[in-house]
């Protein structure tokens, strides 16, 4: 049976990039999806997988379910329950993830869940086919083990000492399991159970590892600002490195052909690497959070993200048109153009005429003549702080408008935007932080130095929402109502 599917999934659009990655050729927008989940959603993907068929996606979250997409169509097609990581089988039948301390195979027609293994004695890290479909190796706290996938009999167990083992990655010829933990990586024969070699002194956050096509090397995250190259007997073979890098790197893959690696990490970025020469070719922007899994489909033709609630998902095209950036379909749902037009706010230039016009927060704890049925705050001490759940709810519906929008500006360039929203932003900070008592080292707890903040924040969102052409949230017109009327729309209120 077809698992529900959680409502409010969604598309957007995105971009692409050229077919010969040694060439300058300029990376276009493509029209093809984005896929996401709720625009306010906290969950992270943490883990991303093609089908053999390259036609299908599975995206596993943080909130312990896997969500599995229909390329062709930009539609999720099922959901199921699982955990740590998630693999197809070589044939594309089965999907393996974990649930609890048991590694589980769904059925890939139907989604149902046809085969359990355990139980591990610790939560499932991860998961990984052999090549030839018949083992799944499942990882946990100190130890693997490999199970038969088609008759479900335990083949063996592997200690890994005290190791957490995160990330565990076969071989292309099936004779070699490569595991890694936080700071190790180790190489197993699979004919005898023992380990070929160590690898020691790595830095940071686990990242996932990969071997080449040819089976000769692997790649893995080495520290702050590089990746590195290993042969099969522990030997380096190169390093990627990258001095401007922001963060560690979380995931590294090849490409089917073995000529280029794509990374991600904490930086918000995917970095395509010549994986002969070790270069940095391309760095393509777009996610607004820590890129925590990446892939190739197998015949090469998409590349698929996954930072925070979202995947971005990039074509390898040799020539495209760049599209019309259309607006995400949440934003639209939240749009409503009459309450648009009742406050005419039509233009970037209006918006900034206008801003200056205001009287900011001098009618705070006062009735609001446009809408007197809601009770907001009536003096600066009633401010329940960031903490107060309907607060947080009005904060995480601004943060989902604002990643909206910088997915669009960091997809396709739009250096405009960015500027005009530091330039909106500045100017509405320095003239509302006249008219309350201000410090710049407040915390939000800070009634009067907080709103001066979120102020700005809205001002900017529909400062750049004008520019886009895109349609306001109801929600944010609504907010600028309040500030229009000198009021604070501090986020929380009672009808």
């Amino acid at each position: 049976m077809l698992n529900s599917l959680k409502e409010g999934n969604a598309i957007t659009g995105i971009s692409a990039w050229t077919s010969d990655m040694n060439s300058n050729q300029t990376w276009l927008p493509a029209t093809v999806p984005t896929l996401i989940r709720q625009s306010a959603d906290d969950c992270v993907i943490e883990s991303i997988a093609f089908s053999p068929g390259g036609d299908r996606l599975a995206a596993l979250s943080s909130k312990g379910d896997v969500t599995l997409w229909d390329l062709t169509s930009a539609q999720a097609i099922g959901e199921v329950e699982g955990q740590g990581k998630v693999a197809f089988s070589p044939d594309g039948t089965l999907l393996a993830t974990g649930v609890g301390e048991s590694a589980c195979l769904y059925e890939t027609e139907t989604w149902r869940r046809v085969r359990e293994f355990g139980h591990q004695g610790h939560p499932v890290n991860c998961v990984a086919f052999a090549p030839s479909g018949n083992v799944l190796a499942v990882g946990d706290y100190r130890k693997f083990v490999l199970w038969d996938a088609t008759g479900g009999k335990r083949l063996t167990q592997i200690r890994a000492l005290d190791r957490v083992v995160q990330v565990l990655v076969f071989s292309p010829n099936g004779k070699v399991l490569a595991s890694r933990s936080f700071d190790e990586m180790k190489f197993w024969d699979l004919t005898t159970g023992h380990p070929l070699c160590a690898i020691a002194d790595l830095h940071g956050p686990s990242c996932d590892i990969c071997f080449a096509p040819n089976g000769r090397s692997i790649i893995s995250g080495r520290d702050k600002t590089s990746l590195a190259r290993w042969t099969l007997n522990g030997r380096p073979r190169g390093v990627f490195r990258d001095p401007r890098a922001e963060g560690y790197f979380l995931s590294a893959y090849y490409s089917p052909d073995g000529t280029c690696v794509a990374v991600g990490g904490q930086d918000n970025m995917v970095h395509l690497w010549n994986a002969n020469t070790r270069v940095l070719q391309r760095s393509l922007s777009g996610p607004v959070n820590w890129v925590h899994s990446i892939a190739f489909s197998p015949d090469g033709k998409w590349l698929a993200a996954a930072a925070g609630p979202r995947i971005h998902l990039w074509m390898r095209v040799a020539d495209a048109a760049s599209p019309k950036v259309k607006p995400p379909r949440q934003v639209v749902q939240a749009a409503k153009t009459q309450n648009q037009r009742m406050t005419k706010l039509r233009s970037v230039n209006g918006l900034i005429a206008r801003l200056k016009k205001i009287h900011w927060f001098a009618n705070v704890g006062k009735p609001n003549r446009h809408d007197p049925s809601i009770v907001r705050i009536r003096d600066w001490e009633e401010w329940p702080g960031p903490e107060d759940a309907s607060v947080a709810d009005h904060a995480a519906r601004y943060q989902s408008w604002y990643d909206e929008l910088f997915v669009a500006v960091r997809t396709y360039d739009l250096q405009e935007v960015e500027k005009l929203w530091k330039q909106v932003e500045e100017m509405t900070f320095e003239l509302a932080r006249t008219a309350v008592p201000y410090d710049p080292m407040a915390d939000a707890w800070i009634a009067t130095s907080q709103c001066v903040h979120e102020a700005a924040f809205c001002a900017a969102l529909i400062a750049c929402y004008l520019k886009m052409k895109w349609p306001l949230p109801d929600e944010l017109v609504e907010d600028w109502r309040w500030y229009e009327s000198g009021h604070w729309p501090c986020g929380y209120g009672v009808l």
